[in-house]
């Protein structure tokens, strides 16, 4: 038997069973086995997988640090009786890892938030969490503007800065 045949049996082989894999993963008793034993893991391996949750969710705060941001924002507004039509794909286009007022990078990392961590601010404080009505700004930026207009906190920032 030439090489060649000899890989392409065992390539059938293998795709067979990967298929009866997938199908056997699908059955009631083995998805309720599977559970069971994943919740038993971790109510013994609470440490562990403490750990690997603050790994991953590092690691995707990195990688995506506005879908936190998006979670929360709909969280305020369902709290607060706000609109709420943001999307990933509207996160994933603004976000630009730079304060949409300041032009100052933001800083994502191990801490969860901070003055430089980004934050969803509302331009107009009525509206609710609207694509037009919202941007990524720095947490410090949102902490001075409160309640005012862009153009109150700026006259508030430059009278700060005249005054050092």
């Amino acid at each position: 038997m030439t090489y060649a045949a000899d890989w392409q049996r065992c390539f059938r082989r293998k795709k067979r069973y990967r298929e009866y894999e997938r199908e056997y993963a699908k059955r009631p008793e083995v998805i309720l086995r599977r559970r069971t034993n994943a919740k038993r893991y971790v109510v013994k391996n609470k440490d562990h997988v403490a750990i690997l949750r603050q790994k991953s969710y590092r690691k995707s705060r990195r990688r995506e640090p506005w879908r936190v941001l998006l979670n929360l924002a709909k969280k305020r507004a369902r709290d607060r009786g706000l609109a709420y039509s943001l999307t990933p794909d509207w996160a994933r286009d603004m976000y630009t890892g730079y304060c949409a007022v300041s032009g100052i990078k933001f800083k994502v990392g191990k801490v969860s938030f901070g003055p430089l961590s980004p934050t969803i601010d509302r331009v107009q404080r009525g509206k609710g969490y609207v694509p037009k009505n919202c941007r990524f700004t720095l947490f410090a930026v949102n902490a001075l503007k409160g309640t005012l207009t862009d153009r109150k906190m700026r006259a508030i920032a430059r009278a700060i800065t005249e005054r050092t």
